[in-house]
């Protein structure tokens, strides 16, 4: 009896972090060393669903995608639901900006999101009108990706994957400039999916190989096919690495001599350097230091890719390479030269 309460308060304590289904409630126990079956699980989830826990809390059990059941814990707190004028302008803002990407094929999904906000706003003491919040509101199209229902559809599988931490494997990829970086294809091979990630306007998913941990990152695109294999994987075990390899990154994409991290030290003419500082954050790792009135120094620790060269290049003479060696040549095929 004891063992069967602990389950319970153990499965609702984990409820109150995110919503349960079966696998993930079974890998939630073999994680905290319960030798206890999936029936025996589905038994407890269903208990917890039918109990009463509190008069703001209730574990509602829910059929999502491929069917698959899921349990979560509800509240219904009035006062925490409660919309503000700030709430309602958090809205709009979002619908306004949202990237094309996501939004062009989940008009529908916002629509009845607006809706539901509209009719909270006739319940309170204030007005906002979506007409004058569209022509108040706009996104400009630069750097503006577009995506395909069928991407989409791919985009919603890939997220299930990684909810049900399942390995992937891409079966199909035509190389191009937008589909993949050239040298990271690893097709037919296993990977962990780790995240999907937005970065200058577009989708990507990012993986690691199943061995090396080496971190791979694929733009969401028609190009690319993905299928979904049964064998689950523990997140844990790639987090850690996965993460050191994405923060080396400026911005988004592969290294270009094969992930080496750099002492990079740049000079940037004052400015341009005192408005990134005041407004931008380029790098987890940027330190500025004063040289002397008409130019600053800026150090930073990450690998050479591409988006680090479009920066550098864009800032034309205002950016100057000071170390490491590779980078200034790269920096002068690029068309400036120091």
């Amino acid at each position: 009896m004891a063992d069967a309460l602990e389950r319970l308060l153990g499965l609702y304590n984990r409820l109150r972090r995110g919503p349960l289904t079966i696998e993930t409630a079974a890998l939630w126990a073999q994680n905290n060393g319960l030798n206890i079956s999936k029936r025996q699980l589905y038994r407890d989830l269903s208990k917890l669903a039918s109990l009463h826990l509190s008069n703001h809390e209730h574990i509602i059990e829910d059929i999502g995608e491929k069917g698959i059941k899921i349990w979560r814990l509800a509240t219904t707190d009035a006062d925490s639901t409660k919309l503000t004028q700030r709430d309602l302008h958090s809205f709009y803002l979002m619908k306004a900006f949202i990237p094309t990407c996501v939004y062009e094929n989940r008009k529908k999904f916002f629509e009845k999101l607006e809706k539901w906000f509209y009719k909270s706003v006739h319940k309170s003491n204030f007005q906002i009108i979506p007409e004058i919040n569209d022509r108040t509101l706009a996104i400009k199209d630069y750097w503006n990706w577009n995506t395909t229902a069928s991407e989409d559809a791919l985009l919603d599988e890939l997220i299930w994957a990684i909810e049900q931490r399942k390995k992937i494997r891409i079966t199909y990829l035509k190389v191009n400039n937008y589909t993949t970086f050239k040298h990271q294809l690893f097709v037919n091979e296993w990977l962990i999916p780790m995240q999907v990630l937005f970065c200058t306007g577009k989708i990507y998913l990012a993986c690691v190989t199943e061995k090396e941990q080496k971190l791979i990152c694929y733009t969401l695109h028609k190009e690319l096919q993905v299928e979904i294999g049964s064998e689950r994987y523990k997140h844990a075990d790639y987090t850690v690495k996965y993460n050191q390899q994405l923060i080396s990154q400026f911005g988004l994409g592969a290294s270009l001599d094969d992930g080496t991290i750099h002492n990079i030290e740049l000079r940037v003419i004052t400015p341009y350097a005192q408005d990134i500082m005041e407004y931008m954050q380029l790098h987890s790792s940027q330190r500025w230091e004063r040289e002397n009135k008409e130019w600053y120094r800026l150090h930073l620790t990450c690998e050479i890719n591409h988006q680090l060269l479009f920066w550098i290049c864009g800032g034309a003479d205002s950016v100057e390479v000071i170390q490491p060696k590779i980078l200034k040549e790269l920096v002068q095929k690029g068309g400036v030269n120091r």
